[in-house]
């Protein structure tokens, strides 16, 4: 059975994420004679990670830092 566009419904979902991590939630749709259930999976990555050094040293010596990446 193949549906074509005039037999699809379109379902926009809006999600604003507070974090990054992996969240789960269910869509139930139920009608008079039939019951769906939708099980999505968002994953939410950092678009770009800050982050600041500060380093205090007297003058004219060397600083060395290993940093693990």
């Amino acid at each position: 059975l193949f549906l074509d566009r005039s037999d699809a419904v379109e379902l926009p979902i809006k999600f604003i994420p507070r974090y990054a991590g992996c969240y789960h939630c269910q869509i139930l749709l139920k009608s008079s004679c039939d019951i769906r259930v939708y099980e999505i999976e968002c994953v939410v990555n950092t678009d770009h990670a800050e982050a600041e050094l500060e380093f205090l040293t007297p003058a004219y010596q060397a600083v060395i830092q290993d940093i693990p990446i």
